[in-house]
């Protein structure tokens, strides 16, 4: 019997269809795996493998490097990234790295946690599977839509923080929504309540509504992301 008349074939047909909604079926199931989509991980071990990070002698922080710029779907329009040249005129230290030093400020027993940069996290002496806390954020300028305009931008910002092994670091996978993160802790904000504002007036002073506007959203997410460490503790 050819291929097409197996097709024809009812019995057949059928048989043919669950094989190939099998064969789609197993391969969601790999690529959810592989991506870590899922953060299923049972409590007991999200809790013990938290209890393993604080009870480490020595705590480490790495952080992905950040920096103001404009959303990327404007790139698309060949539009020059102003965000990123302002906040460099500004001077405006990187804001993922300032509001990770002011998270370990606040809370106590991470008071002696080692800062450690970007370039040099591969030389650590550690084990691919100790526990680090990793930062991450987006800042960026934000476009109007209604009415359109690339010179009104509102200032939107993102933090995360997690406790994950080391090795993810490294294998660049920080950012994944990986199952090997026993803490983690996410905060949005939008400066001034997201009021879009002209580049001439976030550019006046040196950028002084940028300062205020990116300070404002690291107060907000550095207390926000240190409550939901306090109250993961133990106890």
């Amino acid at each position: 019997m050819r291929p097409d008349e197996s097709m024809r074939d009812p019995v057949r047909c059928r048989l043919h269809m669950r094989t190939i909604i099998r064969i789609i079926a197993v391969f969601f199931v790999v690529i959810y795996t592989a991506t870590g989509c899922s953060s299923l991980v049972p409590e007991k071990y999200v809790k013990a493998g938290f209890a393993n990070f604080l009870d480490q002698p020595q705590h480490y922080a790495l952080f992905l490097p950040g920096a103001l710029v404009y959303e990327e779907k404007l790139r698309v329009f060949g539009i020059e990234d102003y965000a990123q040249r302002l906040s460099q005129k500004s001077g405006i230290r990187d804001p993922t790295a300032v509001a990770m030093e002011r998270f370990l400020a606040s809370i106590p027993s991470l008071a002696e946690t080692t800062v450690v940069q970007p370039k040099e996290a591969g030389d650590l002496p550690l084990d691919w599977n100790y526990p680090v806390l990793f930062f991450h954020g987006s800042w960026e300028f934000v476009y109007r839509r209604l009415p359109p305009s690339f010179a009104m931008n509102k200032l939107r910002m993102g933090v995360g923080a997690k406790v994950i092994p080391l090795g993810q670091v490294l294998g660049n996978r920080g950012t994944f929504a990986l199952k090997t993160a026993v803490w983690e802790g996410k905060c949005g904000y939008e400066a001034f309540d997201g009021k879009f504002i002209s580049l001439d007036e976030w550019e006046a002073n040196n950028g002084e509504l940028l300062y205020k506007g990116i300070e404002a959203a690291q107060d907000h997410c550095v207390k926000m992301l240190a409550e939901e460490y306090l109250e993961a503790l133990p106890g």
